[in-house]
Order: structure tokens, then C-alpha cells, then sequence
């Protein structure tokens, strides 16, 4: 394939590294089931947050995210930080983790 084809160029501008003036927001995160979330905040566009960068946040919680990147869809980000967390009591299913022992629980919202 020509390095220089359509399909060559839009995989390339896909993502963009983000702008120097935004490297950290607070906003309230979303998580969806499947594990990826979204953060809302006074800006236009929400923040998209990849499973693997969500962290232990929760839905509802208020959170300082990391921009990373920016593709065509808006900014993607990493959750530094959890400010305050949206929820004090939390309705989850635990199951034990055979490989290391830990009780892990999953929320069930």
C-alpha cells in the first residue's frame, strides 16, 4: 500500500496529541458496562475514557482526567484522580479473584 493513499492518511490523522493547554480537566465521569466512559465538562465535547484508563472510578464520581489524545471524535483521556466520589454506599456483586486472592467487587449500575 502507497504510504501516502487515502486509507494510509486517514489512519495517520486520526489521533492527535492534545493541546498543551489542556492537559488536565475535572469533570463528572460516566462508565458504561462494557468498561469505557465519559467525562462531562464545562467544555463543548466530553471526554472519551478508553476501559483500560478508567480506574477504580465510578459513575457519578468527580474526577480529574488526563487528556492524552484527540481523534476525530473529541479528546481521550486517563483519570488521574478521584476528587469526590458520587456515591457513599455502592449496590455490587463480589467475586473472589483465585489468582491473587482479592475480593473484587463490580457495581451493579
Amino acid at each position: 500500500m502507497n504510504k501516502h493513499s487515502p486509507s494510509s492518511q486517514k489512519r495517520r490523522s486520526r489521533r492527535k496529541s492534545a493541546s498543551p493547554g489542556k492537559s488536565s480537566i475535572d469533570g463528572v465521569i460516566s462508565v458504561h458496562p462494557r468498561g469505557f466512559a465519559f467525562v462531562a465538562t464545562e467544555q463543548e465535547k466530553d471526554i472519551f475514557i478508553p476501559p483500560a484508563a478508567v480506574g477504580t472510578a465510578l459513575s457519578d464520581d468527580r474526577v480529574r482526567v488526563r487528556i492524552e489524545s484527540e481523534d476525530e471524535r473529541g479528546p481521550v483521556g486517563r483519570v488521574e484522580k478521584i476528587l469526590e466520589r458520587g456515591h457513599q454506599e455502592i449496590i455490587g456483586m463480589a467475586a473472589f479473584d483465585p489468582t491473587d486472592g482479592r475480593l473484587i467487587v463490580r457495581p451493579l449500575r
